[in-house]
């Protein structure tokens, strides 16, 4: 039987009218008046709510000149290409709507992306990366 408790700390003063709030949700679940039982309490329920945080992610800044991302070559193996020089690209610094081809590297803190050959990434508005796949022949 869930049973409301009263706003405010709960002390041992105030077990009179927690005592009174079982007595009362009993009578409305089961339509007797009952006084002098004993009332136990055998599991605690808690539901909070706060304002949601408006979060806005940053990822280091955006880059002040076309190619700000690009941080170097690396020889990478595609199944399609062998070993070739593969672009290594900075997470932080792609900005919301730049669309390139692979193959690339992309590097953050967290971690690394590999993008293979033939494969679009677009930055979204929130800077998430999506891939698209090259459609297979």
């Amino acid at each position: 039987m869930t049973v409301e408790l009263p706003d405010g700390d709960l002390r041992v003063e105030r077990s009179a009218e927690v005592r009174e709030g079982f007595y009362t949700t009993y009578r409305q679940l089961f339509e007797r008046h009952v006084t002098d039982v004993a009332v136990e309490a055998l599991s605690w329920r808690l539901a909070a709510t706060a304002p949601v945080p408006n979060l806005e992610l940053n990822f280091g800044g955006q880059p002040t000149v076309e190619g700000d991302a690009r941080k170097g070559t690396r020889p990478v193996w595609f199944p399609e290409t062998g070993v070739a020089p593969c672009p290594v690209l900075s997470r932080y610094a792609l900005s919301a709507g730049l669309s390139f081809r692979g193959p690339a590297v992309i590097e953050e803190r967290e971690s690394t992306t590999v993008v293979g050959p033939g494969a679009r990434v677009t930055v979204d508005e929130h800077l998430t990366l999506i891939i698209d796949l090259e459609e297979p022949r």
